[in-house]
């Protein structure tokens, strides 16, 4: 996936986060000891690090 690619689906879910957090319909925790943010959002989880951003389904056995 190239770059811009990325970026463009990764500022899609920022979008979607930010609705959700107006509406307060947002599902979140925060793991400080794994330095992390985790979302669900439309079927998926997103998972904010210190230096990276994981997005999959929820159905893949990750959690």
């Amino acid at each position: 996936m190239s770059e811009s690619l990325k970026e463009r689906w990764i500022s899609a879910y920022l979008k979607d986060l930010f609705k959700l957090f107006q509406k307060k319909k947002l599902e979140w925790s925060h793991h400080k000891d794994r330095k992390e943010l985790t979302f669900l959002i439309k079927n998926k989880q997103i998972i904010f690090h210190y230096d990276t951003v994981e997005i999959f389904p929820l159905d893949s056995g990750k959690n």
